[in-house]
């Protein structure tokens, strides 16, 4: 990401804030959708600059140029040794594609670049996450420590399977000059992104993982200490499908715990969002500020704020507006190591279908690490 678009993001957010001190609406509207664009472009160039193909050892050339073989020929015997065929006729993607294909997608998921991020190898993988219990205390030298049985949760993430398709020609495939690597990498990797960055935050959980947006809420506070594991606590907005004043979203903030809050953004959509940019504090000054410096996302009350368009807007009574917190502590994604593909040259001609499939997982881990705020009167 370039310094000359971090000034054009400045120099719109000043004239943007002009707009709004002249109440010139028409303008106002129109620059806050040039930031939007703007920082999404600044996302997407960033994405893109850190897209390195990787550059594998003998091994891992050895494996791409085994399973680009299996491309052509739809051959298992053309594949190296380390391209292992499945059952259903397909074969592992190489190690080294596959790395590409998730970052890739972590570059450009809000989700897998905010959340914790593990690679599992296990079908019945559990993550285990205290809820109560064994807390610390001071002890004399002689003293018998009595701090309590620790209450444990086994949380299991839900995995599905999800597949993507790239189409290719014979022609290109068989073309020596072509890259077969970052092909399939942009390709699937985009398919996955949209599909993935649903559904960890709208996913049922059934095949899919359950999405950060679809836990249950309550007002209950963490200090009153009877909100149950697996609820996270909601800050009303105080109207219903509207997102309130000022107020709510300084409440949101101080709703969470101080170790929490050093760790912290706000996810929300674009639209939710355009309307904070246009929100002061009591000091006069704006409460959304421009990122400074390559890299860095912009701010809202001082804490990263990221887009995602997953998420309800005002207008959806009871919605859940926005979320602030601590997000690699609240939700666990998973991924199980292999990436496997299947190939047909039949059914799209003249291209050959290139379908890939992984297995990816999501859970909540910690329901006190983040807070919603709630389109709702209480």
């Amino acid at each position: 990401m370039s310094d000359n678009l971090i000034d054009k993001l400045n120099t719109l957010a000043n004239e943007f804030k002009s707009a709004l001190e002249r109440n010139d609406e028409a303008a106002t509207e129109r620059l806050n959708t040039a930031i939007s664009t703007l920082e999404a472009k600044m996302r997407a160039d960033e994405a893109d600059a850190n897209r390195v193909t990787t550059n594998g050892s003998a091994a891992d050339e050895a494996e791409v140029k085994g399973f680009r073989d299996f491309l052509i020929t739809r051959e298992v015997k053309a594949m190296s040794a380390t391209v292992n065929p499945t059952t259903d006729g397909g074969v592992t993607i190489p190690k080294v594609i596959a790395a590409d294909i998730r970052k890739y997608v972590t570059d450009r998921s809000v989700m897998r670049k905010l959340a914790q991020v593990l690679t599992v190898t296990t079908p019945d993988f559990h993550i285990p996450v205290q809820t109560g219990g064994a807390g610390a205390e001071w002890v004399g030298e002689t003293t018998r420590n009595t701090t309590g049985t620790p209450t444990i949760e086994k949380v299991v993430p839900p995995i599905g399977e999800i597949s993507a398709r790239a189409l290719i020609t014979q022609q290109l495939l068989e073309d020596s000059q072509f890259d077969l690597q970052p092909f399939l990498v942009a390709s699937l990797g985009d398919k996955f992104d949209e599909a993935t960055g649903t559904a960890f935050v709208l996913g049922d959980g059934t095949n899919k993982p359950k999405g950060l947006f679809t836990y249950a809420t309550a007002a209950t506070t963490d200090k009153a200490g009877t909100r149950p594991f697996g609820t996270f606590q909601h800050v009303a907005s105080g109207v219903s499908g509207g997102l309130g004043d000022l107020d709510k979203l300084i409440d949101l903030v101080h709703s969470l715990k101080a170790g929490h809050r050093a760790n912290a953004s706000f996810v929300m959509s674009k639209a939710t969002l355009g309307d904070y940019r246009k929100l002061k504090d009591s000091n006069g000054q704006y409460i959304w500020q421009p990122s400074t410096q390559a890299g860095l996302p912009s701010t809202l009350l001082g804490y990263p704020v990221f887009e995602d368009e997953n998420v309800a807007e005002k207008g959806t009574a009871n919605g859940l507006a926005a979320a602030f917190g601590d997000f690699r502590a609240a939700y666990t994604i998973v991924d199980r190591v292999s990436m496997t593909t299947l190939v047909n040259p039949y059914s799209f001609d003249p291209f050959i279908a290139i379908s890939a499939r992984a297995r990816v997982g999501g859970c909540a881990t910690d329901t006190t690490a983040l807070k919603f705020l709630k389109l709702s009167v209480s």
